[in-house]
């Protein structure tokens, strides 16, 4: 662990080279080994330490805002890679930059934990695969990309135009997505758009039953994206569950189609296809 320099008023103290100093053991030392030797206890600052400087001069420090930011980036409230960056006003904190996140801080290890926990407070809620339970589904899904800034839903199609999987997946081939996610997750140095498809997966997996989980794990090479690569991707995960829903719906619907029909012909023959039914008053056949 390394303890860095402070003043009284709790500001980093730089030496004369601009360089911040390191605290061990009650001696101060500049980050090249070089022992301060004079020290101003009252007011922390150095009095020696510095070519730049005359003996017994006290260094000039960098500005104020110079030493917040360095506290800013020591203390892990700067949870994005490209530090220094311009900030923006957003409406939650993952959105107030597009920077990759720095998973070393503390406060870019609670966007991850925030982005990667599951979509449903009950774990009675969990996404079983059927259904009746896919509009909540969805529903959750795009609420916590609005929250976790996640932009990558906007995929291109076969002919070349951008579709919004959440809302237009049947416009989307699985290969689609797979050939999207390959790219992004390709890239390097890593990019947001890499450790979204990272956090989508982990929130899905958490947001599924665990039967769920053993049916979606028998279509894994939609999903995984092969090596060199060899990592999940969100975007294609969640075109396999809507692959998979289709089916069962059609499969539901088949049956019930087929139970509600498999009486008929015996019906036909027994009544010698004269069948009659109640008809409401003014009603005509053509």
């Amino acid at each position: 662990m390394v303890a860095y320099a402070l003043s009284a008023d709790g500001l980093p103290i730089c030496d004369g080279r601009g360089r911040n100093l390191i605290e061990i053991g009650g001696n101060v030392w500049d980050i090249d080994g070089h022992r301060i030797w004079h020290f101003y206890p009252l007011r922390g600052e150095p009095l020696l330490g510095g070519e730049a400087n005359a003996p017994g001069a006290a260094i000039a420090q960098p500005p104020l805002i110079a030493r917040i930011q360095f506290l800013m980036s020591i203390s892990g409230a700067r949870p994005f890679a490209a530090a220094g960056g311009a900030s923006r006003l957003a409406m939650t904190p993952a959105r107030a930059s597009r920077d990759p996140i720095d998973y070393t801080t503390k406060t870019g290890s609670s966007l991850c934990d925030h982005a990667t926990k599951s979509l449903f407070m009950d774990n009675k809620d969990a996404c079983d695969l059927k259904s009746d339970g896919q509009m909540n589904f969805w529903d959750a899904i795009d609420r916590r990309g609005r929250e976790c800034g996640w932009e990558i839903f906007t995929i291109n199609n076969t002919a070349g135009d951008a579709k919004n999987l959440l809302t237009e997946h049947g416009d989307l081939t699985i290969q689609n997505i797979l050939d999207h996610a390959t790219a992004v997750l390709q890239a390097t140095p890593i990019t947001r758009n890499a450790q979204e498809e990272g956090q989508l997966f982990a929130c899905i997996n958490n947001s599924m039953t665990q039967g769920a989980i053993d049916v979606l794990n028998l279509r894994q090479d939609k999903f995984l994206v092969p090596a060199p690569v060899d990592e999940h991707s969100g975007t294609c995960f969640l075109r396999v569950i809507v692959a998979k829903a289709q089916v069962d719906a059609r499969a539901t619907t088949n049956l019930l189609l087929g139970q509600l029909t498999s009486g008929l012909p015996d019906i036909m023959a027994k009544e010698g296809g004269n069948v009659s039914w109640p008809r409401k008053k003014g009603m005509q056949i053509i």
